[in-house]
């Protein structure tokens, strides 16, 4: 009897270990730091070159002093919502459902100055790629082609300075896409790094 109770404490750990495993990834510094420059090199292709040809950045010469500062006044107060509230669309997300905003916490992150939030489920491999691809194209790459459209210097300026605040997303975007369509994710507030959970057979 002592046998077979002791195959059974065995058994029943090992069984679980074969069905997920975790695993703990983290962004280095130079993750972030070749992420940042990848996103500069993509607003020089994308923007900046672009706004030249297109505009001269003639635009405080055709808009009087006031016009522009208070433009410029008026970005800045946006950017600062924006960066408090970059990741609107996770957040968005979690508030619409009752049982969502039970499993999840929220804080204020002044290191990065935004509101961060921890859901406590798993997330899909898509759920997680969308929620951090969002937040750049919607504060970064979307301001940066209406500047293009309308010669806003302004706008410009708001997405280049949000397209950088995004880097951390991108770095841990593109991490994510080894991983298999059915591992499982926990995100990290502060971006840092996430958990994997793989099944078994999808651990190499």
């Amino acid at each position: 009897m002592k046998l077979e109770h002791s195959k059974k404490q065995r058994r029943t750990p090992s069984f679980i270990d074969k069905i997920m495993k975790e695993q703990k990834i983290m962004l280095s510094q130079s993750d972030l730091f070749k992420q940042i420059i990848q996103i500069f090199f993509l607003l020089g292709i994308v923007g900046l070159i672009p706004y030249y040809f297109l505009w001269h950045f003639t635009y405080f010469e055709q808009t009087s002093p006031t016009n522009a500062l208070t433009e410029l006044f008026i970005a800045l107060g946006i950017l600062v919502v924006a960066l408090l509230l970059r990741d609107i669309n996770y957040i968005l997300w979690i508030l619409l459902k009752k049982e969502r905003r039970k499993k999840t916490s929220f804080v204020f992150d002044l290191r990065l100055f935004k509101i961060s939030c921890r859901y406590n489920e798993t997330l899909s491999k898509v759920q997680y790629r969308s929620f951090l691809l969002f937040p750049f194209l919607l504060w970064g790459m979307i301001p940066v082609i209406i500047s293009l459209i309308n010669g806003n210097f302004a706008c410009l300026v708001f997405g280049c300075v949000m397209s950088v605040a995004c880097s951390d997303c991108l770095a841990i975007w593109k991490k994510i896409r080894f991983f298999k369509n059915d591992d499982l994710f926990h995100n990290f507030p502060d971006h840092t790094g996430f958990i994997a959970l793989q099944k078994a057979s999808n651990q190499s």
